[in-house]
């Protein structure tokens, strides 16, 4: 597996329309991450903010500065990097906001979770590619530059191709992107999707997104969803809703023969787009245009079961991470998105439900059969400008989700023991719960981990003895 760290990548001009509207998800959150503000003066006060703010006892999870310009921004990200401190951020170019995230173990793992399956889905793509040999490659903390914006996802899959006469085609922006909202609102991680897909010269498939309830405290109440949201269709349409892959327009290849597998799926998928069905009536797919799998996660009020007789995913032709017969349907969520909890005004839809991960106000559903996050061949290869009529399988691409709920359980226990810790040795250096120990420099905690709140004068005599001393001459 291949790293890539601090890429900058950038939409083409190419467009999609702007996306309007916003989204939600299903996990709720008791309020909005918390953050501090500076307005921007120079580059070393602005190096200075930041480095105190990572060297807070208890920071906030977000740190903004207003009035940044982009040089600004690429002189401040250079002297980041020169002081060891590379921090995931965005910048919004009308309101010149950059908005710095805070490094959190538990934020990082629907990035440690996705990075694991890069090989995996390589694999599972070799079969359905037609033109070049794929190669999927996980990256992080690398720009992706739209008109409006400059964002840094938590976690994105790009692409690279392979052809026999040894060219190479390193695709540029991600095909996959991934939002984790710990440090951001839910809502919020959603929105920045829509944008992500829907920007002007957008090129991304597919954003995934880990919503968590908030912040973690001894209360034991967190919960977590994953879901994949993709741009709405029009139909089957070659251009728009199925782009081409034009950096293979210069290359000079042929096709790669379909196995005896995908031969017979595309006679049944030819045969069952003729037959009688609301979907042969509705859409009529151009010549070569990827097929749509029926995606496994069930709309709400649906049958779990996926149709014996569809012939999307044959049985066996992937390793299925998990079965939708045997998963625990309970942990379906209702799409926000398609209830129309929120308005209706937007241009990405949630594929099929997303998945509940843990709710420790559910303790039944701790060992609950988690199905798998579907991907489809689609969102990482796209029909041929060269040879747009071949057949290009869309089938899915499961992700088992055991590890990732594994990982978030032992964040939260280690997370919760530090709080604990903490607590206790505050108590120890406190001889009452009121009197503040002489020696102490770490403020007492409540029960949801933040500074108890302390008399004036006694806060700045505590604040007095954090400062450090000043060098001997």
């Amino acid at each position: 597996m291949t790293t890539i760290l601090g890429a900058d990548t950038s939409f083409s001009s190419d467009s999609h329309k702007d996306c309007g509207g916003t989204s939600h998800t299903s996990v709720s959150r008791s309020n909005t991450p918390a953050f501090k503000q500076v307005a921007h003066t120079n580059l070393k006060s602005d190096l200075k903010e930041i480095i105190n703010w990572l060297s807070e006892p208890e920071p906030e999870s977000r740190f903004h500065i207003t009035g940044l310009k982009l040089e600004d921004l690429e002189a401040l990200e250079k002297e980041l990097d020169s002081a060891g401190r590379r921090i995931r951020h965005d910048w919004d170019r009308n309101s010149c906001v950059a908005t710095f995230k805070m490094p959190c173990a538990i934020h990082e793992t629907g990035g440690a979770w996705l990075s694991r399956y890069a090989d995996y889905i390589t694999d599972a793509l070799q079969k359905p590619a037609r033109c070049g040999q794929p190669r999927v490659v996980y990256g992080a903390s690398s720009n992706v530059t739209t008109e409006e914006a400059r964002k840094q996802p938590d976690g994105q899959y790009n692409i690279r191709f392979r052809f026999k006469n040894g060219d190479e085609i390193n695709v540029r922006p991600p095909r996959v992107i991934l939002e984790t909202s710990y440090t951001q609102d839910n809502r919020e991680a959603v929105r920045k999707i829509e944008k992500y897909l829907c920007a002007p010269g957008s090129q991304i498939h597919a954003g995934i997104h880990v919503a968590m309830s908030g912040k973690i405290t001894l209360i034991e109440n967190f919960s977590a969803s994953i879901a994949v949201y993709v741009r709405k269709r029009k139909g089957h349409v070659i251009g728009q809703d199925y782009l081409f892959e034009d950096a293979a327009s210069d290359i000079d290849h042929e096709p790669a023969e379909l196995s005896l597998e995908l031969a017979k799926l595309m006679e049944d998928m030819e045969n069952w787009s003729e037959a009688e069905s609301p979907v042969a009536d509705a859409v009529e797919p151009q010549s070569g245009s990827p097929q749509p799998a029926p995606i496994g996660t069930p709309d709400e009020g649906t049958e779990s079961e996926r149709p014996s007789d569809s012939p999307g995913s044959p049985s066996g032709f992937f390793h299925m991470a998990g079965s939708l017969k045997t998963a625990d349907t309970t942990l379906f969520l209702p799409s926000p998105l398609r209830a129309g909890m929120y308005g209706k005004d937007y241009d990405i839809e949630c594929r099929g439900q997303p998945i509940l991960l843990i709710d420790e106000n559910r303790p039944d559903l701790t060992q609950a059969e988690l199905p798998p996050l579907v991907l489809t061949v689609y969102d990482f290869l796209r029909p041929c400008p060269k040879h747009p009529t071949e057949f290009l399988a869309n089938l899915e691409v499961p992700l088992d989700l055991n590890w990732l709920r594994e990982e978030i359980k032992s964040h939260l226990k280690m997370k919760r023991d530090d709080l604990r810790k903490a607590m206790a040795e505050a108590a120890q250096q406190t001889p009452g719960e009121d009197v503040l120990a002489h020696d102490s420099k770490r403020a007492a905690i409540d029960v949801n981990g933040r500074p108890k709140k302390m008399p004036g004068a006694r806060a700045a005599d505590f604040l007095k003895r954090k400062m450090p001393k000043p060098a001997r001459q």
